[in-house]
């Protein structure tokens, strides 16, 4: 018994497909000449298909490009999805009675108060390791970049973490205290 899944249209060059050969003794319901137990003796997975898994184990594709998503700059936003017309995704057109909208709850405007339960959370020395992490990575940026993370971000998660990274890497305390509750 062998199955076959059909390739896309795009991959003439491969004219391959994914096999799976059973054996006939499984396949009729009979007992294996050769003593195997196992149902699947042989299973080769050589049907390429797009899944942007590029890296890991059994990878044995030679992939093209720098980027395996759409929206880039590095790539010349290659790969580009397909359209709908050749089997790409498209949305379902649902009727709709009433209001529909798409909008976040008031609740996804909160950024800062899971930061501030996990600061919470930390031992003394982890939160001290997490203070001197910040100072030394940020000491590592521009000082545009220090001031926008000081005051834009850690100000709104800890005070005492807002004092400390801002005295460690050169920049000013904000004046206002804007942490979360």
């Amino acid at each position: 018994m062998i199955a076959a899944c059909p390739l896309p249209e795009d991959t003439k060059k491969l004219k391959t497909e994914f096999i799976i050969n059973i054996p006939s003794a499984v396949a009729t319901g009979g007992s294996a000449d050769n003593g195997c137990d196992s149902v699947f003796t042989s299973v080769s997975s050589i049907c390429p298909f797009s899944n942007n898994q590029r890296d890991g184990y059994n990878q044995m594709f030679i992939h093209k490009g720098q980027t395996a998503h759409h929206i880039n700059h590095m790539n010349d936003n290659q790969p580009e999805p397909l359209n709908p017309e050749e089997g790409g995704y498209e949305h379902y057109h649902e009727k709709v009675e009433g209001r529909k909208i798409q909008a976040r709850s008031d609740s996804f405007k909160d950024h800062f108060s899971q930061a501030k339960l996990f600061l919470n959370s930390l031992s003394k020395d982890e939160k001290q390791h997490l203070y001197d992490a910040f100072s030394f990575e940020l000491g590592k940026c521009d000082m545009e970049i220090r001031e926008l993370a000081i005051n834009n971000l850690l100000n709104n998660i800890d005070r005492d973490l807002t004092e400390y990274v801002a005295d460690h890497v050169g920049v000013p305390v904000p004046p206002e205290n804007n942490e979360s509750t």
